[in-house]
């Protein structure tokens, strides 16, 4: 389903469409309402029942005033699914709901469960001869179309809300993993700790250009004395960030050169002469320093 055809950006009429719901469908789920709508509370109780002792039980149910509540949101959620209006807030209140599991982490393998034991115990009230159902299958089928409609609905916004959050935790992550800052006047220094794939290598990249706009500097410093591994990808990913700083006016020099690293660079034939290097990060300040034609600020000498 493309971005355009989401189930976010559809209109309750279009999601009846979508999963048949047709009228008669409908007329059939809100005949089960005098059927199955007085027992909400036993098949509520009975459904917490079937959950004690599972893991997401203790996890997320261990408080006794949580349980209540959202006891009574699942038989408002039921009610209002057998009232069978499926209008705009029909469909905003189970976005509500998967964003409600994304944001608490309870897993949609919990969700399903729950949805697999509610369709299964309504199915059994339904065929029950006591039950007086007209037409039993016609009635399942239909429960059983807007049940996945609404299974659809919520797994879809959990998903979009889950790489949501991923995202912003990925965000600040790269924040922290690569923080840029003010070393000296006109001099940006970035340490590089880890692994460098092609998109930390972007984000690396995009933290960098940012911030030399901000500021303006005339100098970066990037040290990879903490970057377990050199080969030819991440040589190639340096080559083009001090390309990117240079076309901003920026001069780039990479620190942290260790000769293990030198020894892989010259084994790889991998060709770093556009690209200014020293060995230590006192060396790279200096040549920093000379490059923005600053002095060098006087470092005090250790007691004796």
């Amino acid at each position: 389903m493309t971005e355009k055809n989401s189930l976010r950006d559809m209109t309750p009429a279009n999601l009846r469409s979508l999963y048949d719901l047709r009228d008669e469908d409908i007329g059939s789920i809100r005949a089960l309402a005098p059927v199955l709508g007085n027992r909400l509370e036993e098949f509520v109780g009975r459904f917490y029942e079937w959950l004690e002792g599972r893991p997401e039980y203790d996890e997320f149910f261990a408080d006794p005033a949580m349980v209540t509540r959202v006891k009574a949101r699942q038989i408002d959620y039921w009610r209002n699914f057998f009232d069978a209006r499926i209008d705009r807030a029909y469909v905003d209140r189970l976005r509500v709901l998967g964003e409600v599991h994304a944001q608490i982490g309870l897993s949609l393998e919990a969700y399903f469960s729950g949805v697999s034991f509610f369709l299964t115990t309504f199915s059994a009230a339904i065929v029950d001869p006591k039950s007086e159902v007209v037409s039993p299958e016609k009635s399942i089928v239909a429960a059983t179309k807007l049940v996945q409609m609404d299974t659809a609905i919520v797994v879809s916004t959990f998903s979009e809300r889950t790489r949501h959050i991923i995202n912003e935790q990925n965000q600040a992550l790269m924040q922290l993993s690569t923080p840029v800052s003010m070393l000296w006047d006109d001099i940006l220094m970035l340490p590089i700790v880890g692994i460098v794939d092609s998109k930390r290598a972007q984000d690396i990249m995009d933290t960098m250009l940012s911030k030399i706009g901000e500021t303006a500097a005339r100098s970066m410093i990037i040290d990879i004395s903490g970057v377990s591994i050199i080969d030819s990808a991440v040589a190639n990913h340096f080559i083009k960030m001090t390309k990117a700083t240079s076309l901003m006016g920026c001069k780039c020099v990479v620190s942290g050169i260790s000769p293990v690293i030198a020894q892989t660079i010259v084994s790889l034939g991998i060709d770093l002469a556009d690209i200014n290097t020293r060995s230590t990060l006192k060396d790279a300040l200096a040549f920093a320093f000379e490059e923005t034609r600053q002095r060098a600020p006087l470092m005090a000498k250790p007691a004796k």
